[in-house]
């Protein structure tokens, strides 16, 4: 992130005068038609500038707040005893509200139309954002837990093959696009240039590390040490860790997983495994580096070696969204551009009932997993078309909501709704954290299968709304397409 920041700011020239602080002597802008329109600069005020100060240190200190009252159990919005980081955040949304539609009600009637339009368009990405962001959460879990992930024989040389060609064909073809621009820009924007071709030198080197890694990566069966309390046959067994005190009048024994490894095991080896979700379902190899620093850590026992056989990791799955927009942008574009580019309100129908779909694919593929289970083999070809169909759905939303509103704001006001954008985004974000952190509760008093129809519905019944709200979105954006 940093060096791109440094490789933009170094050739922002390449835009032109596109972006610049509009000056006092241009006071029109240009509708989708090129007509000039009159249009006031509506300055800041005072209290606006006061409003903007508040919101941003609140805001500020409320994300801050968040990871710091965890991590050093101290709370920045406690008072008395009493936490008010909930008020403190619905005062700031509140205020920021005002702030915007005080802004918008000064503008002339056009205007103000294009600017509620963007307003209703952000509202939509709200429940979109809650769902399609599952991806980092619930379904990770899904993908970690519930999903048959292990590969063997040509299967598993299949997948290496095939996910070789996935990572590298799509940087091959972005270093080539980029030599083709350097060609043109390298003397102009030598030191952007510079920054960028050693950006993707970094990247290469991770890509043949991750080549390496795959195929010098292997699976091993392994033993670990556990016990259960005498006349407790039923319960789940104690994993046996470096710091666990062992009560008497127990019962020993052992369990068996399957890990990941790229060092050369044997059988009967003693290695340290640790229990990363504290679950007893995913283990981690630690090296002889890391393992004595960890007072967790589980001595285990070599079983086997399993040949010919590899355990795909459960965040591989998220390198399928990448792989998709890559695949699936330039076919978006072109319907864009064709006369069958639907207006604004049925691109976000159809993005969110693509997006409802993915999420039906994966109730269905979760519908034999029984309740309150904690652990099956649910075939990996069910997170694959969710992931394709919430892709889908994402080309016909995020970059359309941003064009839109490139298009239909005014100069000194893009910052501000794109802030508007983003707020909405942030807003879709921290709802999908909420309603991910539920699975385990909902898996145990109705299934996994009941969680993923909940972002199956909730999608399609935001989307049909939208497709009503069609008429008066075509309506506030006068024309502009």
């Amino acid at each position: 992130m940093l060096l791109g920041l440094l490789q933009f700011t170094l050739a922002q020239g390449i835009f032109g005068e596109v972006g610049k602080k509009p000056n006092r002597e241009n006071k029109t802008v240009l509708n989708e038609n090129l007509k000039e329109v009159e249009d006031k600069l509506n300055p800041f005020t005072a209290i606006d500038r006061i409003l903007i100060a508040v919101i941003s240190i609140a805001g500020l200190l409320w994300i801050i707040n968040d990871p710091f009252s965890k991590i050093a159990n101290h709370n920045l919005l406690s008072l008395g005893g009493t936490d008010y980081s909930g008020h403190t955040i619905l005062i700031t949304l509140l205020l920021f509200v005002y702030l915007i539609f005080s802004r918008i009600v000064r503008y002339s009637p056009i205007t103000r139309d294009k600017m509620i339009a963007i307003v209703i368009i952000a509202f939509f990405i709200i429940f979109f954002w809650a769902s399609f962001e599952q991806a980092g959460g619930s379904m990770s879990i899904f993908a970690k837990d519930y999903t048959n992930r292990v590969m063997s024989g040509s299967d598993a040389f299949i997948f290496n093959i095939v996910d070789i060609i996935i990572t590298v064909v799509p940087i091959a073809l972005i270093t080539w696009v980029l030599f083709l621009l350097f060609k043109q820009t390298f003397t102009k924007y030598l030191w952007s240039n510079l920054i960028l071709g050693f950006s993707f030198v970094l990247i290469w080197g991770i890509i043949a590390w991750k080549i390496y890694n795959n195929f010098n990566t292997y699976s091993y069966e392994i033993s670990y040490p556990t016990y259960q309390l005498a006349g407790e046959s039923g319960a789940a067994p104690q994993i046996i860790t470096r710091e666990t005190a062992v009560p008497e009048n127990v019962v020993p024994g052992t369990q068996n997983t399957v890990i990941r490894a790229s060092a050369n095991l044997i059988p009967d080896d003693k290695i340290t495994i640790i229990d990363i979700d504290k679950k007893g379902t995913n283990f981690k190899y630690l090296s002889s580096e890391k393992e004595k620093s960890i007072g967790t850590a589980i001595t285990a026992t070599v079983v086997s070696k399993k040949e010919n056989e590899i355990q795909n990791p459960a965040t591989w799955f998220l390198i399928l969204n990448s792989l998709f927009i890559i695949t699936f942008a330039p076919l978006f574009s072109k319907w864009w551009e064709s006369k069958y580019n639907p207006a604004p309100a049925s691109k976000y129908a159809i993005g969110l009932f693509l997006l409802g779909i993915g999420f039906a694919f994966l109730a269905f593929g979760a519908g034999s997993i029984p309740q309150g289970a904690k652990t099956a083999s649910v075939s990996m070809v069910w997170l694959i078309l969710a992931y394709l169909f919430h892709t889908l759905g994402e080309l016909c939303v995020s970059p359309v909501g941003l064009s839109y509103v490139s298009k239909l704001v005014p100069a000194r006001m893009i910052a501000f709704m794109f802030g508007v954008w983003y707020l909405a985004l942030a807003i879709g974000n921290k709802t999908s954290g909420k309603m991910g952190s539920m699975i385990d509760e909902i898996t145990a008093k109705y299934d996994i299968s009941t969680f993923f129809l909940i972002f199956t519905f909730v999608p399609i019944g935001i989307g049909i709304f939208a497709l009503l709200l069609s008429p008066l979105l075509k309506k506030l954006m006068h024309g502009v397409k």
